[in-house]
Formats: C-alpha cells, structure tokens, sequence
C-alpha cells in the first residue's frame, strides 16, 4: 500500500506512477502566515489576502484569496464553495492581478500528454456594492502555465474561453509540455472584451495531473 501526498492510501503503483499530485487541491485550508502579515480585521480574523496552504501567490498576495462560503452575502447570488469550505478567488484590477503558483510532486515530462479538470465560474456582487464596483463583473479567463520556479511564466499550456457564468462549471484540459517545468501557475487574464481590465474567476476542486 502506498500514501499518496495528498493523503490517500492506494495499492494501485501504476496509476500512482502515473500521477503528479496537487496538494490542497479545493484550498481548504489557509496559510495563517502569509495572513497574519495583513494583520486583523475589525472583529478579529485576519485581513485579506488569505493565501491557501500549500500555494503561492505568483505575482505577490493582492487580488489572491481562499474565500469561505460565507462571503456570498456580498453576491448577487450566492455561491458556495464546489467542495469543502472553501474556494479561491483570482481578481485583477488597476493595481494588480491574482496568480496562484505551487511546485508540483515530481516534473511534468517532455512531449507527454497530461490531463486536468478544474472548476470555475464568476462572482456578481449585490446591488448596494455593484454600484461601487460595477466593472468587477467583466469577463475574465484563466490562463495556465508552465515554470521553473513559481514565478516567471515560461510555457503558456491552456487559456480557457470567457468566464462569464455565475455556477460552478467543471472543465477537463489535455496539455503536453514542451519542457519539464516543475511548477505550474493559475493566472487570470481580462477577456479582449473586457474594456476595464477588471474581473474575477473563483476556482475549486481542482483534480491532480494525470498523464495518458
């Protein structure tokens, strides 16, 4: 019997073999240093951003969040979280964008061919703060690549179509690298319809990588 790094005992050496594994894959838990570094909110819990455990904020923390389900109240409907507690939240405005990064269990491989499914959509916020913040409801769309280091982006593998749904939509991607990046980034990117440049894409229940 083997554990896995995400927890899971399996006896299955071939599909575990086959597997690059990614940990916290519905960001269920938070990183409680990376939001003890923004100090505390009114009522005592630690200022946004929160970073989930086990991840990275590619492009530094403003604009990355592990959101709990609770913070649909500012929704124009709500949204709770596909699996778990909680979901992330990659938000791009005039000052920055939200990039997630984490170094994979064991190097993608050249030339192979993997398969990844995610869920994804987008959030409207209520009446009393889309007056506010209207131009937070444009369409946005995920972009994922290939690194060395967590940080500089490499290798673009997948750019997903217009996120403009509210419910949650699972999407199942084949890439095939071109190197042997041994981390992989989630950014989210402005639709070319998207004249403000603003927007957001909540994500979840990621799957690990499997190849082919």
């Amino acid at each position: 019997m083997i554990t896995t790094p995400d927890g899971v005992t399996t006896s299955d050496l071939e599909t575990h073999e086959k597997t690059i594994y990614i940990l916290n894959r519905s960001f269920e838990k938070v990183d409680s240093r990376t939001a003890e570094r923004f100090g505390r909110t009114r009522n005592g819990t630690p200022a946004s951003p929160k970073i989930p455990l086990d991840w990275n904020a590619a492009s530094g923390f403003d604009y990355t969040s592990a959101i709990e389900g609770s913070w649909a109240r500012y929704y124009k409907e709500s949204i709770y979280p596909k699996h778990g507690k909680y979901y992330a939240c990659l938000d791009i405005g005039p000052e920055g964008k939200g990039e997630l990064s984490q170094k994979l269990y064991k190097p993608l491989e050249i030339d192979a061919e993997y398969s990844f499914s995610y869920n994804a959509c987008s959030y409207q916020l209520n009446e009393k703060l889309s007056e506010e913040y209207s131009t937070a409801q444009q369409p946005c769309r995920l972009k994922i690549w290939g690194s060395f280091d967590g940080r500089e982006k490499m290798e673009a593998l997948y750019e997903s179509a217009p996120i403009i749904f509210h419910d949650w939509k699972k999407e199942t991607i084949e890439i095939s690298p071109i190197d042997s990046y041994t981390h992989i980034i989630f950014e989210i990117i402005p639709d070319e319809s998207n004249s403000s440049g603003i927007g957001n894409i909540l994500l979840d229940d990621l799957s690990n990588i499997e190849r082919l």
